[in-house]
């Protein structure tokens, strides 16, 4: 494996049904490649496959060891297949509509040929991909199971592949379980609290029809299990609930009596292992970092893709029992010997500690440079994994302290519901109580912000608000104003802003703010970067505040605007991460020379 494909980000992977391969994609160099993994008796080794990929792209792995790809580019997506040993790709199906996805035929299907699941306007469709021959795609039952609404998700709830567990959300809306049958295309509802609650339908098992089904009813996410279709209710344990994180379900084992548990909590991933006869649930050993793809429970022992700041991609091996294994050996150089270290810490926010993540080594807050750093979402939050860009910026001495204010998942609802009572409310409050303790702690300078999306509209309303705070602001994929964001977006994004309170005026103000209202206060270095086919946020909105910020009050040049060519919403590009370094790190007399 080249030492260019080692320190390369991976993203997205996914494992064998056996365990003993996987692929993920390799981003490196501007460009994103499909990579593959293959065990050994001495570990895992990487294969460079040059088969260009988008972040985007979703990929499923079948039994035979070929690899469907489902491309997307707006209302068209493509299929192709894969062969893993040749690496020859063949297009194998085009689909025009407004979502696709590809689902692996259920184990004991005699016709093994992949699913695809699309939408076309209100209806969705359930069809065969004819993968041997190439052919457009073909219905392998009496009539095409076509039904109304929006799908998301599919698992299948019989071994042969007769019935499949879907979720069920229209425009945004909470989500519940249903059943389709295949041989009649009926519809049934599976699991359903209330209209008010997201119930997932998340595993099933054909050993002994054990069914994992998670809700946030009563504001904390929990899984619960029954045996499927046995009359039995449903259980939920208090073990499986998550009253300060966010719990999943993310395997059975063969045998079907025990849940592999995957729980959220702050920026540490957690795993438990809940037995269901024993009703006892056993915490799995792991270091600290974050699940990077689904595990495999197979007879030989549990397989779990995980990610650490140092390390883009590794896997954590336990046995049958979820006993702890020797960690399986990786090439030495997939770590980052130079990585300065990032731990998790604990800083004051404005009515009680936050969690972050800080980069940079032992001296962080006291290095030249600081990087205060907003997720987007914004019902997210940052992770204890690795971060090219961070990891970049760290090793050029600059520190990172990526925040999880109030309205950041993995803390609880009541930590994420403060997001709805206005954005720029209370999560800008933690924001204004961490530049207090930084500048209590290290010199004034130096100070500024990366945001992302969200993150990017906070970062420039606390710029503008207290304009002494910040030396500099780097905004990716922002906007200005969550209600002109409301009245320029779809049916989705719109659900969105209003049911998180987007519209709302934050506490002590008579309405939402609009950061072109406050453009003028700005004396800080401000790098907007933005999409030009972003489909989230459109460009208009990034052109706008590039106009709004061209000059600060003292007539020097405030902003500088760097729109991404072809690129979307998802702005995590080398180029991109070269861009911010360079503006971080460089004076205020290097922007001025160079101009807006």
């Amino acid at each position: 494996m080249s030492e260019r494909s080692s320190s390369a980000a991976r993203f997205g992977t996914r494992l064998s049904p056996n365990a003993k391969w996987a692929v993920t994609a390799r981003l490196c160099c501007n460009a994103v490649e499909l990579e593959l993994w293959d065990r050994t008796a001495d570990g895992f080794v990487a294969q460079e496959t040059g088969i260009g990929l988008e972040l985007a792209d979703q990929y499923v792995l079948l039994s035979d060891g070929r690899i469907v790809v489902c491309a997307s580019s707006g209302t068209h997506h493509a299929v192709d297949v894969v062969d893993r040993v040749t690496l020859a790709r063949r297009r194998v199906a085009n689909f025009d509509c407004q979502t696709a996805r590809v689902l692996r035929a259920a184990d004991g299907d005699p016709d093994e040929r992949p699913w695809a699941i699309c939408r076309k306007g209100t209806m969705t469709t359930l069809s065969r991909l004819s993968v041997e021959t190439g052919l457009t795609p073909s219905i392998l039952v009496p009539t095409d199971i076509s039904f109304p609404g929006t799908y998301i998700g599919g698992i299948w709830t019989d071994h042969k592949g007769r019935s499949l567990a879907l979720g069920h959300s229209e425009s945004g809306q909470p989500c519940s379980s249903v059943e389709l049958s295949i041989p009649d295309g009926s519809i049934r509802i599976l699991f359903s609290v209330s209209d008010r609650t997201n119930d997932y339908f998340q595993l099933w098992s054909p050993a002994n029809n054990l069914a994992v089904v998670s809700t946030d009813a009563g504001g904390t996410q929990r899984l619960g299990y029954q045996h499927l279709h046995n009359g039995e209710d449903w259980l939920f344990p208090d073990e499986l609930a998550a009253p300060y994180g966010l719990i999943e379900g993310v395997g059975i084992d063969p045998g079907g009596t025990r849940i592999l548990a995957h729980e959220q909590r702050g920026v540490r991933s957690l795993l438990h292992c809940f037995d269901v006869e024993r009703s006892e649930c056993t915490p799995l050993q792991v270091p600290p970092g974050t699940l990077h793809g689904n595990p495999v429970w197979t007879t030989d022992g549990i397989l779990v893709p995980w990610s650490t700041p140092r390390v883009p991609l590794t896997f954590l091996e336990y046995g049958p029992d979820a006993e702890p294994r020797p960690a399986i050996t990786l090439p030495p150089s997939q770590s980052n010997p130079t990585h300065p270290g990032a731990e998790a810490v604990i800083v004051p926010g404005a009515e009680g500690p936050i969690e972050a993540i800080a980069y940079g080594g032992p001296d962080w807050i006291r290095l030249p440079k600081l990087v205060v750093a907003l997720h987007g979402g914004p019902l997210e939050a940052w992770r204890l994994a690795y971060d090219p860009l961070f990891d970049q910026l760290a090793q050029s001495g600059v520190g990172v302290l990526a925040i999880n204010p109030r309205g950041s998942t993995g803390y609880g609802y009541t930590f994420a519901s403060a997001i709805r009572c206005g954005w720029g409310g209370r999560d800008l409050d933690d924001v204004f109580a961490i530049g207090r303790f930084l500048r209590s702690h290290r010199r004034p300078s130096g100070v500024g912000f990366l945001g992302v999306s969200y993150g990017a509209f906070l970062a420039l309303l606390a710029t503008c608000l207290e304009p002494d705070w910040w030396e500099f602001c780097v905004a990716m994929s922002g906007f200005a104003s969550p209600v002109r964001l409301h009245a320029d977006s779809g049916e989705l994004v719109r659900r969105l802003i209003t049911n998180m309170g987007g519209l709302k005026a934050p506490p002590g103000l008579d309405r939402p703010w609009d950061v072109r209202e406050l453009a003028h206060r700005a004396t800080a270095r401000i790098l907007l970067v933005h999409g030009e086919f972003d489909e989230t946020v459109g460009v208009g909105h990034a052109r706008d505040l590039a106009a709004t910020f061209a000059f600060a009050s003292n007539g020097r040049p405030c902003a500088v605007y760097e729109e991404i060519p072809q690129a979307g919403h998802d702005l995590n590009w080398p180029h991109v991460w070269d861009l911010v370094r360079r503006f971080v790190v460089q004076s205020d007399e290097v922007l001025y020379e160079k101009g807006a």
